[in-house]
């Protein structure tokens, strides 16, 4: 569209933190939940020591079943549970996850405030917590590597080996940390809690043949693709000429991208009105024109499925006419359509004179980073224009990685 553009949620469907949010709501309900051990064991009788060491005890206990709660996640992921392995960003966001809680644990034990019982008891509980929090990472990155290209699926068994041996050696300390338990405070079942349940399933042959399933999984493929969704302009047009042989000019309209199948009716009575026809175009372009008829009158009306995208452009081929204008601004929404992160996106819009033009220019911006079905809504600097015509070109692109270029047909007034 060109003119004031709307600005509903650009955000699109960003990246779910769902996974990390109920991450993070496990460790405030683990907090909550020492606070409240810790306070009933110090409150009872005895020793003011042995007090200490069983609060101490039956806060590390909480955080240790918080963490065994995340072998399901493990588990899953080693499973290639459809759970996570449906799409690419799904799983990534479950490794995220896993890694975050992972690390929140780990700095969770240190943070208990009173001073450990004497033995081991501390040391396997921190153990325990540091592995997980090195083998969630390098579970990540050997996952990672896997589904990486073929480069880097070179090297993804030997980070699952490492993943291996630490979540192994985290699951021997957590189970002499549970051994070494007071009386009362009963660990839950260690079948239920190890993050290695299936030692077989981590040998290192079984791990070869997993990161090969996943590299030629085409759910977890990298997928780069950028799309340009509206163009606008600042200011609006008077009125958009629609391609010959249509009729001379029409009022400005807005467009909607949607794709077929098309289902049309038509309408037919005699008499003096006007004709008012909207058509979408292959391709999702789509036109709107009017003019007064003296006899017969036509209502056009297309049935559109459900539109997930709106590309707001002009017609191909028609003419945009701005009033007298100095200059004009330019506004780009750009989206991620893939499923990777795009780095250095450079929009760039080119004002090319045509015929009777004495000006031209060009604008550009460049987004750091933007992430997988994350849309940005962008103002570029104004562009210097003087009376006549002019041909406007939209680009995105991210190395590589472009979107279909957009061109506009503009006309500056001269009164």
């Amino acid at each position: 569209m060109l003119g004031p553009l709307g600005r509903p949620n650009l955000s699109g469907p960003r990246r779910s933190r769902r996974r990390v949010v109920l991450a993070a709501v496990g460790l405030v309900v683990v907090a909550l939940a020492v606070a409240e051990i810790v306070n009933e064991v110090v409150a009872s009788s005895g020793p003011a020591a042995r007090r200490a060491d069983r609060s101490w005890s039956a806060a590390a206990s909480a955080i240790m079943e918080q963490s065994g709660r995340l072998a399901v996640e493990v588990r899953q992921l080693r499973a290639a549970s459809p759970a996570v392995a449906s799409r690419r960003l799904t799983l990534e966001e479950t490794l995220a996850s896993l890694q975050q809680a992972a690390t929140a644990e780990q700095r969770a034990l240190g943070g208990i405030g009173l001073s450990p019982p004497p033995g081991r008891s501390s040391a396997d509980a921190a153990t325990a917590l540091d592995d997980r929090a090195r083998g969630a990472g390098e579970l990540a990155a050997g996952i990672e590597a896997a589904i990486g290209g073929p480069v880097a699926a070179a090297g993804a068994p030997a980070l699952l080996q490492r993943a291996s041996a630490s979540l192994e050696s985290a699951d021997a300390a957590a189970a002499a940390f549970e051994r070494s338990l007071p009386r009362g405070l009963d660990p839950p079942p260690s079948s239920l809690t190890r993050w290695v349940r299936v030692p077989g399933a981590w040998a290192p042959g079984a791990l070869h043949q997993w990161a090969a399933a996943m590299a030629a999984m085409p759910a977890l493929r990298s997928e780069q693709s950028l799309q340009i969704l509206d163009v606008s302009l600042t200011p609006s047009p008077e009125r958009i000429c629609p391609p010959l042989p249509q009729p001379p000019c029409s009022t400005t309209t807005t467009t909607t991208t949607t794709s077929p199948p098309l289902t049309t009716t038509t309408s037919t009575t005699t008499t003096t009105s006007t004709t008012t026809t909207t058509t979408t175009l292959p391709g999702g372009r789509g036109r709107r024109g009017s003019r007064p008829t003296t006899t017969t009158s036509s209502t056009t009306t297309t049935t559109l499925p459900t539109t997930t995208t709106t590309l707001q452009v002009p017609p191909q081929g028609s003419l945009s006419v701005l009033g007298r204008t100095a200059h004009v601004v330019v506004d780009v929404v750009v989206r991620n359509t893939g499923n990777v992160d795009l780095r250095r996106l450079v929009v760039d819009a080119a004002l090319a004179p045509l015929k009777g033009s004495t000006q031209g220019g060009g604008a550009s911006t460049t987004i750091g980073q933007l992430a997988p079905d994350a849309a940005r809504y962008l103002r570029l600097r104004a562009i210097r224009t003087a009376p006549g015509q002019y041909r406007l070109t939209v680009t995105a692109a991210a190395g590589a990685v472009a979107a279909p270029a957009e061109h506009v047909a503009l006309e500056v007034s001269s009164g």
